[in-house]
């Protein structure tokens, strides 16, 4: 599975989120590695997580983004917290 293009959203209070979706069938999964994850752009550079996403996801559409912070989303402005990060996801 190659990486896809990187696109972009705004979460509620004001922080770029960058995401990709890798195309597929049904609706997409979303695959959301630990707060502190690089970007996922680069996880498939890794041949092991690039085996892993052909094997679990087979076929299914999905998304990967970058955490606030992290990758190629907007700044973490501390204190972070668990609300910040359900906002990266909504």
């Amino acid at each position: 599975m190659e990486a896809p293009d990187t696109r972009y959203t705004t979460t509620k209070d004001g922080v770029r989120i960058a995401y990709g979706l890798y195309p597929g069938h049904g609706a997409p999964v979303l695959v959301a590695g630990p707060p502190g994850e690089t970007n996922f752009a680069r996880l498939h550079r890794n041949p092991a997580i690039a085996a892993m996403d052909d094997e679990e996801l087979a076929g299914r559409r999905a998304v990967r983004f970058d955490w606030r912070g992290m990758g190629l989303s907007g700044p973490l402005t501390p204190p972070i917290s668990v609300a910040h990060q359900a906002m990266d996801l909504e």
